[in-house]
């Protein structure tokens, strides 16, 4: 087992998220000069990648093996193994009990899908973590935001929920400079213009 790093803020990756990251670092997209939709998605997921370090903006990005299942059978294969933190591999990772307990009052209170509200009920339950990002903002941040705006459900304190375009601002990105993470050389990206980059 794992012992969890010493990090500042942790943050949840949903699949959502891991989806958009997949499709925008292939190397076969480049946004188009005023992305609008799920090409503005897939540049923010790609932006958090590059941007969302512990040393540059006090962020650790991690998932689940869940996460990473449902990865593979939406895009056939899991790219995320060895990029994030596995939080299912923690000796002290919530109890399966406590994930679908949670879960299933997530699911029952907010309206989410179960699959959904497990992803939720992790970072609900694991005290390091501090900001939860999804990119399904129609179904998991508006119903979670609706259960709270009508006080059916709160999150812990410690707890920000926030959409892949939420989380880009905090970023620290800087406009013309290199990101603090950079593609591997094996990666097609490393061969491209950093298009994630702001320009200056």
């Amino acid at each position: 087992m794992t012992e969890p790093p010493r990090t500042e803020t942790w943050v949840y990756l949903d699949t959502s998220v891991l989806i958009h990251m997949e499709h925008a670092l292939t190397g076969e997209w480049i946004p188009p000069p005023d992305p609008e939709g799920v090409d503005r998605l897939w540049l923010a997921a790609t932006r958090l990648r590059f941007y969302g370090y512990s040393d540059h903006n006090g962020w650790y990005l991690v998932t689940s093996g869940e996460a990473r299942r449902e990865l593979t059978v939406k895009t056939n294969y899991d790219w995320s193994v060895g990029q994030f933190l596995d939080i299912d591999e923690l000796v002290d990772r919530p109890p399966e009990g406590d994930i679908a307990r949670v879960a299933s009052d997530l699911s029952q209170v907010v309206g989410l899908k179960l699959a959904d509200a497990r992803h939720v009920a992790r970072a609900v339950l694991y005290e390091p973590i501090g900001v939860f990002v999804t990119a399904d903002m129609r179904t998991i941040l508006r119903r979670v935001r609706n259960a709270v705006q009508d006080d059916r459900w709160r999150p812990p304190q410690r707890l920000r929920l926030l959409s892949s375009l939420e989380a880009e601002p905090e970023l620290k990105m800087q406009p013309g400079k290199l990101s603090p993470i950079m593609p591997h050389p094996t990666n097609p990206l490393a061969d491209t213009e950093p298009w994630w980059i702001p320009a200056s």
